[in-house]
């Protein structure tokens, strides 16, 4: 059996999608996503990713304080548009978290001292 997608009155074969993203220029930012997906879903040089429950929740709250949604109907809305399972939702409700934790994790420390060694390059501008 072909996998396919449905969009408007065109049906789109697995095989399709590739090249469709190739000739719509997406395929840089997919291949940027996965490398990113990968990376905050391993463990890092020094630890592992995770998030607390209550960062998960805060993380929940901003994202729908960005979508504006109002209730939970707002929500299952979205959902249904994006074609999403709740699985997902969460998935993406908590990326940019755990993007920011994984830069801390692998730069934080680094950061500083970066800063202090190149400051006179900075000063010039």
């Amino acid at each position: 059996m072909t996998e396919t997608i449905q969009i408007g009155n065109r049906t789109i074969t697995a095989s399709e999608l590739i090249s469709l993203l190739a000739s719509y220029q997406m395929l840089p930012q997919l291949q940027r996503e996965l490398i990113i997906d990968e990376a905050i879903a391993q463990n890092s040089r020094f630890a592992k990713i995770e998030c607390t429950p209550e960062e998960i929740a805060q993380a929940k709250q901003q994202f729908y304080a960005e979508k504006q949604f109002k209730n939970e109907e707002d929500i299952q809305a979205w959902m249904a548009y994006q074609g999403l399972t709740p699985d997902q939702l969460e998935i993406i409700t908590t990326r940019k978290l755990k993007i920011e934790k994984f830069k801390q994790v692998t730069w934080g420390n680094k950061l500083e001292s970066y800063f202090f060694q190149s400051k006179r390059v900075f000063e010039k501008f």
